[in-house]
């Protein structure tokens, strides 16, 4: 399993990919997303949860839901808003 990267001074935590993986095909096995399901990633941090719905998503040839996401860390913010800016 990957590296859990720690700001122990701050409590942030980011979730290696193959556990996010993971935790989104569990989520949508049963009931995948359609186009007007909604996503709130609270704490996004750097996308790595938007990042396993769209892998997930493209997997299994689905278009994405809406996603939501909520970062309080300004400089995470930047990053995952550029990282995802050729999305709607």
């Amino acid at each position: 399993m990957g590296r859990l990267r720690v700001r122990s001074e701050e409590g942030k935590v980011t979730t290696p990919l193959e556990i996010v993986l993971h935790m989104v095909d569990k989520l949508f096995r049963d009931l995948p997303p359609t186009p007007s399901s909604r996503v709130l990633d609270t704490g996004c941090g750097l996308g790595v949860f938007v990042n396993a719905i769209i892998m997930w998503c493209k997997r299994y040839d689905l278009e994405l839901p809406e996603i939501t996401c909520v970062e309080l860390d300004p400089e995470l913010a930047r990053i995952a808003c550029a990282k995802f800016a050729g999305l709607d």
